[in-house]
């Protein structure tokens, strides 16, 4: 059984303009100990994807339509506000995008962790103090029980985002949800953020939900990834599979705009014509088919399914029934040719 199965999950936000399709059918799974990354741009539905596990969503403008996040033998999207207060934090923990704000600055580095163990846990102020040093010695935070009485202010960057850490672990949760935990850092401190959750993942078969832009961080940390476009998953397989060839025309296009190591300082990098649809206007077939340069008439028409790529065209003319628990899927009618032109690039 997966640590967490989320299934066909699609939230809309009811705004003044209309109704906006935050996100459309979603479903991936994450094992213990393992690393599923979501990728895309901003707007595309990732960090809504974190908050929406956790009901989250801001009250009366998000709108759960359908879906199920099996997490321990339950629907999380079932669970009353009181049972999933003990599922958030104890068994799945949130690292936001931005230490600075999710930090109070008015209190101790060490008082916010003694208060988010002790809403968990049957603690006295001693024993989550404790437990609270013991964590922050375990990210690496450096004379961890001086900086228990630290404001976060008084903190380097990668100190505030080694305390957020701290803080979601010491609970020792199963998941970690980690929502761009290495945003504004420099690539040295970057690496030791990464570092330590790759460490975190084998002492505790921790499983992480990593959304990030960085593609360079997912080929290194990553078992699988997801890519995101639109609300929607347009990819997603084992890292190194979705990197050496990929399916979907927007993976092949970030892949294209990305920086490699070994590359001339004065080479140009490309970049995705066109912008991303609007939310609040989708179109009726593929998302990506006004920007995509292998786009027929069918793919303006109908979204395609999100299947395994190869072969996904002649399959469905003959109506065969795909595996669907195969570890490779997109959603292109084109997945074929995109294929054929990565590993002619390559």
């Amino acid at each position: 059984m997966s640590l967490i199965d989320v299934r066909h999950l699609r939230v809309r936000f009811d705004t003044e303009r209309g109704p906006l399709q935050a996100l459309e059918h979603v479903s991936f799974r994450i094992e213990r100990g393992e690393m599923l990354a979501l990728v895309g741009e901003s707007g595309s539905g990732k960090s809504v994807c974190a908050q929406a596990l956790l009901s989250l969503l801001p009250r009366g403008r998000a709108v759960v339509e359908t879906g199920e996040v099996w997490f321990e033998g339950r629907n999380l999207l079932t669970l009353s506000e009181r049972e999933l207060r003990a599922v958030r934090g104890a068994r799945i923990a949130l690292v936001p995008q931005d230490p600075g704000a999710a930090l109070h600055p008015l209190f101790t580095i060490g008082e916010q962790i003694v208060e988010a163990l002790r809403l968990h846990q049957e603690l006295s102020r001693e024993e989550a103090r404790e437990l609270a040093a013991a964590a922050l010695v375990e990210v690496g935070v450096p004379a961890a029980r001086e900086r228990l009485d630290a404001y976060p202010h008084e903190l380097s960057g990668g100190l505030r985002q080694r305390a957020l850490i701290a803080m979601a672990i010491a609970p020792r949760p199963q998941l970690l949800l980690a929502d761009e935990p290495t945003t504004a850092l420099d690539v040295t401190v970057q690496a030791q953020i990464m570092e330590l959750l790759a460490e975190l993942r084998r002492t505790r078969e921790l499983g992480v939900l990593f959304i990030t832009h960085d593609l360079g961080l997912v080929a290194n940390y990553a078992d699988r990834v997801a890519v995101m476009y639109a609300g929607a998953l347009v990819e997603s397989g084992p890292t190194r599979e979705v990197f050496r060839a990929p399916a979907h025309p927007y993976t092949l296009g970030l892949l294209a705009s990305a920086a490699s190591l070994g590359q001339r300082a004065d080479a140009r990098l490309e970049s995705i014509a066109g912008m991303p649809p609007d939310p609040l206007n989708l179109p009726p077939g593929c998302a990506f088919a006004a920007r995509c340069a292998f786009a027929q008439e069918a793919c303006a028409r109908a979204r395609p399914p999100f299947l395994p790529p190869m072969g996904l065209r002649q399959a469905l003319e003959r109506g065969v029934e795909l595996n669907l628990a195969a570890e490779r899927r997109v959603a292109c009618f084109e997945s074929e040719r995109v294929v054929s032109r990565a590993g002619a690039d390559s």
